[in-house]
């Protein structure tokens, strides 16, 4: 073993950690600046004392092209003292179809009255191939590309799937309502169409239930009007010998939104004196990511089915007060509309007749609905071909009589 020179090196790690164990701690050095200060007639002050104190800034208020939203509080000019339960399009009801009979006091009957449940000839159909080529380029050869809402999983909540990028519900949804509609009155062959279409047709009802104020605002998003109203499907009296559900100890207002702030209005998507005047139809968009329970809870196919049910009962209670004034009570005569409610794929066809604006007494409003016809299975692209399986014709020929009553 080799022994070599000793190198007098300082461990640099062990001379800073000994450097710090000395400077660790700091004397204050007396500099005598505060005596100084004193002499002079200076005020010395702690600086703590200084430190401790807020300093209140006055918020500046910078005038833009937004103004500052308001704060939702007790000087918000729309407050109220009396709270109003609010029901829009993105809700639905705790309980279902029976919690919306309660609401609107109409019975359910699961299925169409025999004047609104006619069959069409064959000679005024279209082909299969015309239908399913407007399916086609409504849901799949759009040029629509946004980004879709995040795809879930229940079974895996925290995986993360990958953006899918393509056309929005919405727009799926409107477009196949549009261009299913100009295929009805293309098959009326020639004949004259009287019937007006609106988009996008707002509605607000305001309501007294027990005493609580209630308000309606849900949009059609495709509206139907025509010059003369549908007739009545069966007599007002009919209605009485029918008993409306008891959903006690649940109150028909429970699920709906609470708030003070709001503006009770009547609203109407038509003007006073138009020609075309009477709802016809209103087709109800339902769409998966913007519809949801307050709890969390997935949909149910009676959730769904009541939905249909609160906006035609908004939808003819606006009618009613549109052509009587909105102080009617009693009806000259009933108000009869048609729904039908869609999320692209499954279709939901229903008649509503308003007997009454009483929310109590022996004759009650009418709701005649079909159970879920689906239009296809699937419309995709499988190994990028277009695929439209299991297209069932029975939605198009009531789509059609419907357009045709």
């Amino acid at each position: 073993m080799r022994l070599n020179v000793v190198l007098h090196k300082i461990h640099l790690y062990r001379m800073i950690k000994q450097h710090w164990k000395v400077q660790r701690k700091k004397n204050p050095i007396e500099t005598n600046s505060e005596k100084t200060a004193k002499e002079r007639g200076l005020e010395v002050v702690d600086i703590n004392d200084v430190v401790k104190n807020e300093i209140q800034q006055e918020r500046l208020k910078i005038i833009g092209v937004v103004d500052l939203p308001l704060v939702k509080d007790e000087n918000h000019p729309l407050y109220n003292r009396k709270p109003c339960y609010t029901y829009g399009d993105h809700n639905v009801l705790l309980y279902g179809i029976d919690q919306a009979s309660v609401l609107c006091n109409s019975i359910v009957i699961n299925d169409l009255p025999p004047q609104f449940d006619k069959k069409i000839d064959e000679e005024i159909m279209l082909p299969d191939n015309v239908i399913q080529r407007c399916i086609k380029s409504s849901l799949l050869y759009d040029a629509e590309q946004k980004k879709l809402p995040k795809r879930k999983d229940p079974e895996r909540p925290a995986w993360n799937f990958p953006r899918d990028y393509g056309i929005t519900y919405k727009r799926k949804n409107h477009l196949l309502s549009s261009r299913l509609l100009q295929l009805c009155a293309l098959s009326l062959n020639n004949k004259k169409s009287l019937k007006s279409i609106i988009q996008d047709a707002m509605f607000s009802v305001p309501l007294v239930i027990d005493s609580n104020q209630v308000q309606l605002e849900i949009r059609a998003d495709v509206l139907l009007t025509s010059s003369s109203p549908l007739p009545c499907a069966v007599d007002p009296d009919y209605s009485s010998q029918f008993p409306i559900p008891d959903i006690s100890p649940l109150h028909p207002l429970v699920s709906l939104q609470e708030d003070n702030i709001y503006q009770l209005q009547d609203i109407f998507p038509l003007k006073p004196g138009s020609h075309q005047k009477h709802v016809h139809t209103a087709i109800l968009h339902y769409n998966e990511t913007e519809v949801k329970n307050i709890y969390e809870t997935p949909v149910t196919d009676s959730q769904v089915l009541s939905r249909s049910l609160v906006k035609s009962y908004a939808i003819a209670v606006a009618q009613a007060k549109h052509n009587y004034g909105a102080q009617i009570k009693d009806l000259p005569e009933p108000i009869t509309i048609q729904t039908i409610q869609t999320n692209g794929q499954v279709f939901i066809f229903s008649v509503f007749q308003l007997n009454t604006l009483s929310l109590n007494g022996n004759i009650h409003n009418i709701f005649w609905s079909k159970p879920m016809i689906k239009l296809f299975s699937c419309c995709e692209y499988i190994e990028g071909k277009p695929v439209l399986q299991d297209f069932n014709s029975e939605v198009f020929q009531r789509m059609v009589s419907f357009y045709h009553k």
